[in-house]
């Protein structure tokens, strides 16, 4: 992980950050920066006006609190809950290792309202219990990470 970080929380009405400073084995809250966004710009997750949310974004590094956030950082984006979808899964524990994916991925399949076609998707192996293979399992629409990945990218 990055030494010094950004999280960055969009939601429809609002976006938030946090910038953390590693010290030793913890970490600081360095500023703090929320802006109102107004209804035009998110809406149920999606971006509407690209332009006023890089506008927003913006104004909300220059007015954080104690101090501007360093461009410089390494930014983590969380994406909205409702294009995300996440479960642990838990499967046989015989499945072997190269099965593992092609099982995982048929049962999210069965499970996630969405043509996984559409989804990006990553894989956690959690630790086994005594007779499962647990799984995380997390997508979002690849749409919608595309879209807010753009901005960040315009956003330099």
């Amino acid at each position: 992980m990055a030494k010094n970080v950004i999280g960055i929380d969009i939601s429809d009405f609002s976006i938030e950050a946090l910038a953390l400073e590693k010290n030793k084995d913890s970490f600081r809250v360095e500023s703090y920066a929320r802006f109102r966004l107004s209804p035009e710009i998110v809406e149920d997750g999606m971006i509407l006006n690209p332009q006023k949310l890089k506008e927003a974004i913006l104004k909300m590094f220059a007015n954080a609190k104690p101090v501007a956030f360093d461009n410089s950082r390494k930014v983590f984006l969380s994406i909205p809950e409702s294009k995300t979808f996440s479960r642990v899964l838990s499967l046989p524990k015989n499945i072997k290792d190269k099965d593992l994916q092609k099982v995982v991925f048929n049962k999210a399949e069965e499970i996630i309202p969405e043509f996984v076609e559409k989804l990006t998707s990553v894989v956690k192996i959690l630790p086994d219990t005594e007779n499962h293979r647990k799984i995380f399992y997390s997508s979002a629409e690849t749409e919608v990470l595309k879209n807010f990945v753009s901005i960040f990218e315009e956003l330099d």
